[in-house]
């Protein structure tokens, strides 16, 4: 049965479109403070993650809203607001405003987004249960690229407690 959404949304065309993003809108800040400065973009190009290809592989929207929007905004939620704590606490006011004004509003937004469109399509038991497994295997994908980065990187996140 086809999924009553008719068309996809949720194709980034970044990486990592949360973190990727705010990488490229952090050159575009750098590039617009110095005109006639040349910028790097801080991101390299390279196919999409494996959080990305899983998601794109799902069988119908329903299923990429509970892995996509749903789950991942709400984590991004709680380490968004972890950060802005942190920065506070280390005195930088400017990334906390940032990050309060504009970040946050509009994770918290695409997690309440999700959840209505889950609440209005996913009716059914065998539905929700494909959202729920779909939302389970994003997490979990995420939270391997997490530890991997981590592993190659030597930084850590703001831990989730």
């Amino acid at each position: 049965m086809a999924s009553p959404i008719a068309r996809n949304t949720s194709s980034p065309g970044l990486a990592d479109p949360v973190l990727d993003s705010q990488r490229v809108f952090r050159a575009a800040l750098t590039a617009l403070a110095n005109p006639g400065t040349i910028v790097d973009l801080p991101v390299p190009a390279q196919g999409p993650s494996p959080l990305h290809q899983y998601l794109r592989g799902l069988r119908g929207t329903v299923e990429r809203i509970a892995a996509g929007p749903f789950a991942c905004e709400a984590v991004a939620e709680v380490r968004n607001a972890q950060f802005i704590e942190l920065c506070h606490a280390l005195g930088d006011a400017a990334t906390a405003r940032l990050y309060e004004e504009i970040i946050q509003p509009e994770e918290v937004e695409h997690h309440h987004r999700g959840r209505q469109i889950l609440e209005r399509y996913a009716t059914t038991p065998e539905v929700q249960a494909r959202a729920a497994a779909a939302m389970r295997s994003s997490l979990a994908i995420a939270d391997e690229l997490k530890t991997l980065a981590e592993k190659t990187t030597g930084v850590h996140n703001v831990p989730v407690s």
